[in-house]
């Protein structure tokens, strides 16, 4: 008999290229796509998710650094690649060999792509950031404009796309129309240059940075989490969290649960363990406050989540018994948790809920379901 998992992800491919399918329409027959695979696909698993997107159609992908292009490679997976971090002193020659398309902020950079290139006899793509209001990386358009220039007389060095990245494109319409004025305002010194803007957010609600670009970049809502509540009745979460009950016990008016004995039973519970916890990605500070499906209907977290381990209380469940599933992310009947309902919950945002899963296939195993690729 196979051993049971513990606790498991579920990841759905047939999901995922719905979610695909949707982020076109939306964006219409102009752009195409770079999917965003960073932090592990967003915890969903980089390779499965990579191969499946390129298999659905997906033109490019997007990836954090150095190592997680190295990944794809490794992998076999083909196509453009766009490292959005900056390259380390030194990664550029790699970042080349490897077909990658360098983000760049400054001369300096360019300067640095332009040799690595020059000794591998090519010349190499690269994409030019302006900071428009993230404050992160690229520079502000005046000073991008200069570096942009000089880039652009560099003979190993071709820029592919100027491009920007919004900060507030889910909650600050005022904001976003700013940065799209600035940014439009710096790109058209160069004419010839395609250029990319919109994130998830950005392509469902920022017209102005999809209509003529030649890229746009979703990322969060590939995976069917909505960048704002409107979107979500356009999306599908493509990743279930589950674990099993593996103790079942009786608890008695007055007893406490868990370090810190922060929960005293007011009445006596049934209380099941379940074998996740922080160790897994679950946040702690969902102690006392957050939620689990079990049978189809809400449990309670009583005390403080742990390493390895939580307590809920079934009292309500019916004919519950240990090795029995429990959903900590996604739906079961009629109910459903989601990522945004438990980021509310632990004072965070979905994003961090997804990304701070497990990667240890030991801790936390993937099972991709309805891929049409081979995970």
């Amino acid at each position: 008999m196979k051993p049971l998992h513990r606790t498991w992800l579920e990841i759905d491919g047939a999901v995922l290229r719905r979610n695909l399918a949707a982020l076109r329409r939306q964006a219409g027959p102009g752009p195409r796509l770079i999917g965003s695979v960073k932090a592990n696909a967003y915890g969903h698993g980089l390779l499965p998710v990579a191969r499946e997107l390129r298999a659905a159609g997906i033109e490019a992908l997007a990836v954090s650094d150095l190592d997680e292009l190295a990944a794809l490679r490794a992998a076999r997976i083909d196509g453009p690649v766009l490292v959005l971090g900056a390259a380390l002193p030194g990664e550029f020659r790699e970042i080349v060999r490897l077909g990658g398309w360098p983000s760049l902020s400054t001369y300096a950079e360019a300067r640095a792509l332009d040799a690595a290139a020059r000794q591998l006899g090519v010349v190499a793509e690269a994409h030019f950031k302006v900071d428009t209001g993230m404050g992160r990386l690229g520079l502000p358009p005046a000073a991008a404009i200069a570096e942009l220039q000089r880039t652009l007389r560099l003979r190993h060095v071709r820029i592919g796309a100027l491009f920007s990245h919004f900060a507030r494109a889910d909650d600050d319409a005022a904001f976003t129309a700013r940065q799209l004025a600035a940014f439009h305002a710096a790109r058209a010194w160069f004419p010839q240059l395609p250029w990319h803007f919109a994130n998830s957010a950005g392509i469902f609600g920022a017209p102005g940075a999809v209509a003529g670009s030649a890229w746009v970049r979703p990322g969060l809502a590939l995976y069917g989490l909505p960048p704002r509540p409107a979107d979500r009745r356009k999306l599908s979460p493509v990743l279930t969290w589950k674990a099993r009950i593996v103790l079942l016990r009786a608890a008695a008016k007055g007893e406490t649960v868990s370090y810190g004995a922060t929960y005293r039973l007011p009445r006596a519970q049934r209380l099941a363990t379940l074998a996740v916890g922080y160790g897994d990605g679950y946040p702690r500070a969902l102690s006392n406050r957050a939620e689990v499906l079990i049978g189809g209907r809400r449990c309670p977290v009583r005390g403080r989540v742990t390493m390895d381990q939580i307590v809920v209380d079934v009292s309500r469940v019916p004919a519950v018994k240990i090795g029995q599933e429990a959903v900590l992310l996604g739906q079961q009947g009629k109910e459903e948790i989601t990522a945004d309902a438990l980021a509310r919950l632990a004072g965070t945002i979905s994003y961090e809920i997804v990304t701070r899963l497990a990667e240890s296939p030991l801790r936390l195993p993937r099972l991709c379901r309805n891929f049409r690729t081979a995970p």
